[in-house]
């Protein structure tokens, strides 16, 4: 019963305190509609859960505040949750970027194709993968001595697809995807400001962020691998 009480206790004050977002988020979209972007978006940020809504909204406030790389990383972020409709309002409004950041359309397009990807769980990749590959030795067996090399191909075709499909699952549990904050940032060889500078990266580009070291990041950006410090980078997934 004592039990019973607390797990009473637990729901209904979970359920008031997502009541007490909702209201939030929707005094915040007031405030944005009535031009008050600034406090709109302070709110929006108070919300701990957020979901593709509220990382899509903050977007639109830091946009009209001039924060475009700001912006970028909420848009973003909002991507990684979002519906297919959802993603084409979010796709529309990052391309307003162009004209003030960098953004790199393929990354762009490829991060869509991530997103899309995620909203599959792994497991069910993998017991497609699995029923796929009892089906193609079957299938190839009978086809095989029917002479039908056109459908095998076929069916290798869609098999390399659900490893590809896993492979960039399992690829970003491995590491995170980050947006540059700093313009002309130094990359370096190490985790040090005396580390030799490979390279510099505009504000907005995309990185990999795929380890960490005292405050630093290793991340890689098409064939370079190296360093930023932390504070630089900001995490989309």
């Amino acid at each position: 019963m004592k039990l019973f009480k607390i797990i009473f206790i637990i729901l209904i004050g979970t359920s008031a305190c997502a009541q007490n977002w909702q209201e939030q988020f929707l005094q915040a979209n007031k405030l944005y509609q009535e031009g008050d972007v600034a406090t709109a978006y302070s709110l929006y940020d108070e919300i701990e859960h957020k979901g593709s809504a509220v990382w899509f909204n903050m977007g639109n406030c830091l946009y009209h505040m001039g924060e475009y790389v700001q912006a970028l990383v909420c848009w973003k972020r909002a991507q990684m949750g979002a519906t297919l409709a959802e993603r084409s309002h979010i796709l529309t409004n990052i391309g307003l970027l162009h004209d003030q950041i960098a953004v790199d359309k393929q990354t762009n397009l490829w991060f869509s194709l991530q997103a899309a990807i995620n909203r599959i769980p792994l497991a069910l990749w993998q017991l497609l993968l699995i029923c796929l590959w009892i089906l193609f030795l079957l299938i190839v067996l009978w086809l095989y001595r029917m002479k039908r090399y056109d459908i095998i191909t076929f069916f290798v075709v869609i098999l390399l697809i659900c490893v590809f499909v896993i492979w960039t699952k399992y690829s970003m549990r491995m590491r995170s995807d980050g947006i540059i904050l700093q313009q002309d940032l130094a990359l370096r060889s190490g985790p040090s400001h005396d580390c030799y500078q490979m390279a510099a990266l505009d504000s907005g580009v995309f990185v990999a962020i795929t380890g960490e070291c005292d405050g630093w990041c290793q991340v890689t950006r098409g064939a370079t691998i190296g360093w930023i410090p932390d504070e630089t980078v900001a995490r989309i997934s």
